[in-house]
């Protein structure tokens, strides 16, 4: 090979290294961060370094090094040929009574419409008592995806109540069907 095409390589592969180490800074994933995947609902979620999971009949739960659960994803085929819209507004719904009903004190912040790694998506936000004046946030993205209803659900507690928060919305943001 003669050295002006030894270059133009070198200066492509230098090129595509920095465009990949972008891509990855701007979707703030760690590329060393353990990562949790689960073949039989197609998807894979990037959790924190020290946090553990367990998990269940319908999905899986993180936890922070405190044990508060920080996030929960569920995977649940659709029984039926259902309009996605009719079924995310369903869900809503579904999560806006059984919160009420459960925990009392429960405000409903937002909801809006969003995506889940491109699919369409809703997003709820909750306002729930821990004690006294403090309350936390729980969020719910939920998607459907290849006859899949996928629910990516997270707690956000006030940083004084515990250290660990913020994490839930990074783990959210790193969801990727595969």
């Amino acid at each position: 090979m003669n050295r002006r095409l030894l270059l133009l390589l070198a200066a492509l592969v230098v090129t595509a290294a920095a465009a990949l180490g972008a891509a990855l800074l701007l979707s703030g994933t760690d590329p060393s961060a353990p990562t949790y995947t689960n073949t039989t609902y197609g998807y894979a979620v990037t959790y924190p370094d020290g946090w553990q999971y367990a998990e269940t009949a319908g999905g899986v739960a993180f936890s922070s090094p405190d044990g508060h659960e920080e996030m929960r994803i569920t995977a649940d085929p659709l029984a039926g040929d259902f309009p996605i819209e009719s079924v995310l507004r369903s869900l809503n719904t579904t999560y806006a009574a059984d919160f009420a009903r459960d925990i009392p004190g429960t405000e409903w912040v937002s909801m809006s419409e969003t995506v889940l790694d491109g699919a369409p998506a809703y997003e709820s936000v909750f306002s729930i008592p821990i004690q006294g004046e403090e309350r936390y946030q729980f969020v719910a993205r939920y998607a459907v995806h290849e006859g899949v209803v996928y629910s990516v659900m997270y707690t956000e507690f006030p940083a004084a109540y515990d250290p660990y928060t913020g994490h839930g919305k990074e783990m959210l943001e790193s969801f990727r069907f595969i």
